[in-house]
């Protein structure tokens, strides 16, 4: 394996593990608030922030899962892209005059089926870079949602503290 694959996959690896633990963190937040969450006489009081910010941080758990998710559809569908690049990779180019063999089943293609597997490897291709494009778009989305939602909701859990605290009205 080369640097770069190397470098890559610490990377992925580094990734995953981060959305793994915010995921975790969040939820913990939202579970610990849950457990000490006071009565709620009316909205706008402590007790109201809090429940709007363990609203919040839930939904971030949520957008957390989906992160995870994507990426994972992310991964599947690289790999089948490497698959079709290496595919065509290995056949040539089907206009130039050469034996197709596959070296894994030794078996020999003429030149139609090596033109027709050829072709089925780039139009998939092009299928595929669409979808990843797609996928790695919404992978993104949640990402920022998930932490804005996050930060948006500590904050209102400072602010509810802060509030209860001071013993404002």
């Amino acid at each position: 394996m080369g640097r770069s694959d190397s470098a890559f996959w610490t990377w992925s690896e580094s990734a995953e593990k981060f959305d793994y633990y915010l995921c975790g963190l969040i939820a913990a937040v939202a579970a610990f608030t849950l457990r000490d969450l006071g009565s709620l006489s009316h909205f706008w009081s402590p007790p109201g922030v809090e429940m709007v910010s363990v609203l919040l941080l839930l939904s971030g758990v949520a957008l957390g899962l989906k992160r995870i998710e994507a990426t994972i559809e992310i991964k599947l569908l690289q790999h089948r892209r490497l698959y079709c690049e290496e595919t065509r990779g290995k056949l040539g180019d089907p206009r130039l005059p050469a034996l197709g063999y596959n070296a894994a089943t030794g078996d020999m293609l003429s030149a139609e089926a090596r033109e027709a597997e050829w072709k089925r490897a780039s139009i998939e291709l092009e299928l595929l870079r669409g979808k990843l494009d797609a996928r790695l778009n919404r992978a993104g989305l949640f990402y920022r949602w998930r932490n804005r939602v996050f930060l948006i909701g500590v904050l209102g859990l400072v602010i509810a503290k802060i509030w209860a605290g001071r013993g404002l009205p």
